[in-house]
């Protein structure tokens, strides 16, 4: 299935289809690919792996099928990074039913989205414009000559990724 909103046309531009109906998005994006060359970002990723030996599955990660072809069952990590809410819930909720331990990072942009996904077991939730204002406030502090550490504290960017501290 094709879930991508983005298409990079031949120039390098970005380009949305994110506005149409998921039934049309693959032939409008194969159409779109035919006419300029265009590749999907997620097909780089693949093709990359690919060429380096590296297993991929291909799918929609919200079907109980796909996971378990990537082997959810085993998996120590899940980085859901789609900016579709609904299916990174669903995506969510189906990895803890797979494999109840895996360590699960989720992607949101709102505020009751990151509280959905941490309600669902997602053990990291990020929400992009609260990451990218830590991140400077944390660097106009360090340039004030905060010490790291207090800055990190201060902003919220001191939190361990997991419980080894890695």
């Amino acid at each position: 299935m094709f879930n991508s909103g983005f298409v990079f046309d031949k120039n390098g531009y970005l380009l949305d289809v994110k506005h149409l109906p998921q039934s049309e998005r693959a032939a409008h994006v194969r159409a779109i690919q035919e006419q300029s060359g265009a590749t999907l970002p997620v097909d780089l990723m693949l093709s990359s792996a690919q060429s380096q030996g590296i297993p991929t599955v291909e799918g929609d990660a919200a079907d109980p099928g796909v996971l378990d072809a990537a082997g959810i069952a085993a998996a120590r990590l899940l980085v859901v990074a789609t900016p579709d809410s609904f299916l990174a819930r669903r995506i969510v909720e189906l990895a803890r039913q797979l494999n109840p331990g895996i360590d699960v990072v989720a992607r949101t942009h709102s505020e009751s989205e990151f509280k959905a996904l941490e309600a669902l077991g997602a053990n990291r939730v990020v929400m992009g414009e609260r990451e990218l204002a830590r991140g400077m406030l944390e660097y106009a502090l360090r340039s004030l000559g905060v010490p790291r550490e207090r800055a990190q504290a201060l902003t919220g960017r001191e939190r361990q990724v997991n419980p080894e501290g890695t």
